[in-house]
């Protein structure tokens, strides 16, 4: 059977704050790497984590391990 758990964390950021930005990403990022050990020695199968950033312009998928917003190029590489 699988299992899909959802945490929301929705902040108010300017959208010329970059440096917000990325301590949000880091923030995000460095609590699914913290999980993502716990949960592959739990499952029987390797885990899934997608992190995912919705804003204004549209939603953009981060790479849990360098917190870089990966697009579709990247995906094809």
């Amino acid at each position: 059977m699988r299992l899909v758990f959802n945490t929301t964390l929705t902040v108010d950021v300017s959208a010329t704050d970059y440096e917000l930005r990325a301590a949000f990403i880091e923030l995000v990022t460095q609590s699914a790497r913290t999980i993502y050990g716990p949960a592959a020695m739990l499952a029987t199968s390797k885990p899934s984590i997608k992190i995912t950033e919705t804003s204004r312009d549209g939603m953009v998928d981060i790479d849990m391990m360098t917190g870089k917003v990966v697009t579709s190029d990247d995906m094809e590489a």
